[in-house]
């Protein structure tokens, strides 16, 4: 609980404070009773924001600087309560942590329109260990809003994806479904699920548990650029769309089997 005096007034009386955050309840004494703090979620997915020193930097962007970026992301937590973000070893390098890869990646985005230029690296899970030192992972209970004639191929998706079905019904048309699903296989999920519905499948979910590491889940290997031009050495990645030029002037994409496809520009 805070009382601070405001900062300023606007023309239409509002009092404008700083220094206050949100959960955080302003009062003029302090023997006013705050307002109870809502928990939230904790981050389950952790990304890393780099400086774009590729051959390509400075091509899409004008804000490029680690405290460009930096900068960014500090504006970010005052309104984002969900998201955390952390200075690594590494200078230029900032972990990244949020609810869900979509969290993030609407991050990126805002970013990139704002004119930013930085380096993101693959999602990875944020796992910890209970009392006895045994490994656990993030578990969330899923929701699904599927037709029917796509419930084969959906079932069989979230079993390699390590999902356990808790509840199915039925009506009309369409199916609905909820399952419990390591927060590793959500990641791509969504991909799946639009192609598999042909667009008419919804989900959500929510964060239940941390419980027992459920084992591997099998990887689809993917490449969005030429041979040579969308990896670094140490897991950082440009993202390159297809058809966009890549420092060894390869047009770089993929088929819808997964196979990349390159070739020389004109």
């Amino acid at each position: 609980m805070k009382f601070p005096r405001p900062t300023r007034a606007t023309s239409s009386g509002w009092r404008v404070f700083e220094g206050a955050f949100i959960g955080e309840t302003i009062t003029d004494s302090p023997d006013r009773t705050p307002l109870p703090f809502v928990p939230i979620d904790p981050p389950t997915i952790q990304m890393q924001f780099a400086v774009n020193d590729g051959p390509l930097a400075g091509q899409d962007g004008k804000l490029v600087t680690a405290r460009h970026i930096w900068d960014r992301l500090v504006k970010e937590i005052r309104t984002n309560v969900a998201l955390r973000i952390s200075q690594t070893d590494a200078p230029n390098i900032f972990n990244v942590s949020g609810r869900g890869e979509m969290q993030i990646a609407i991050l990126v985005e805002q970013m990139r329109r704002e004119g930013h230029e930085v380096l993101v690296s693959r999602p990875e899970v944020i796992y910890r260990k209970d009392k006895d030192g045994n490994l656990q992972e993030p578990i969330e209970k899923l929701f699904l809003e599927i037709p029917k004639d796509a419930m084969g191929d959906v079932m069989q998706n979230l079993a390699g994806r390590k999902g356990e079905i808790t509840n199915m019904n039925h009506h009309g048309d369409e199916v609905s479904i909820e399952a419990m699903i390591p927060t590793r296989g959500l990641i791509g999920f969504e991909t799946d699920l639009v192609n598999q519905t042909r667009g008419l499948g919804v989900m959500s979910h929510l964060f239940h548990e941390y419980g027992p590491d459920r084992g591997d889940i099998a990887a689809r290997k993917k490449r969005l650029a030429g041979q040579h031009g969308g990896r670094r050495g140490d897991g950082l990645r440009v993202e390159h769309g297809a058809g966009t030029r890549t420092p060894d002037g390869r047009a770089g994409g993929q088929d819808l089997r997964g196979h990349d496809r390159g070739r020389e520009r004109p």
